[in-house]
């Protein structure tokens, strides 16, 4: 099984098998279609709902009033300001951050921040682009965090990759979107004691 996508353009790919069954030649069949969203979805574990979906209810097997799944996403049109003013990321990528930190980073979980405060934090300036070098990695003047020396900040990043240094022995692995960075920045440890 793979996935085909005949321009490399496109949000939607078809997924298809080889079927040899039986004498003839083998042939491929499609068994299904992937969209960017199926897998923005499988990224954040979680469920986008647009204006698209039709939702309907597990106990009466009826669809749902629309009034139920409408969500206000305007809020994410003023998400992503940069250093310039200029919006960064798209809306689109400020909900699926959203999604992500609500649901997959502990300290952003609704039982520690509401959504109001959550949308609010992401509101502020504080989504940087930085320059890549020619391998496609940060350029080494854009250093996210050095060893031996004290952070107190969260790095999440959204798009592109993240080359990562660690230990003594100066294991090098490569890490890309929506990997984070500096939790203990931002929780609060209590000493029993």
């Amino acid at each position: 099984m793979n996935v085909f996508d005949l321009s490399g353009r496109s949000h939607m790919a078809f997924v298809r098998h080889i079927n040899n069954e039986g004498d003839g030649d083998p042939f491929y069949e499609i068994i299904g279609v992937v969209t960017l969203e199926d897998v923005i979805e499988e990224i954040l574990q979680s469920e986008i709902i647009d204006e698209t979906d039709v939702l309907t209810d597990n106990r009466k097997k009826q669809r749902r009033k629309e009034t139920q799944i409408r969500q206000d996403f305007s809020d994410f049109a003023k998400i992503g300001g940069g250093q310039q003013g200029t919006n960064i990321i798209s809306p689109q990528l400020a909900l699926a951050t959203y999604q992500f930190l609500s649901t997959s980073v502990e300290p952003f979980r609704n039982s520690f921040l509401s959504e109001t405060v959550l949308k609010r934090l992401m509101t502020q300036n504080i989504f940087f682009k930085s320059k890549q070098n020619k391998d496609g990695y940060n350029a080494p003047c854009n250093t996210l965090y050095q060893a031996g020396r004290p952070a107190d900040y969260f790095v999440l990043i959204l798009e592109g990759r993240c080359r990562v240094t660690v230990c003594k022995e100066n294991l090098v692995f490569e890490t890309g979107p929506f990997s984070f960075f500096g939790i203990p920045a931002i929780t609060v440890t209590v000493n029993a004691g």
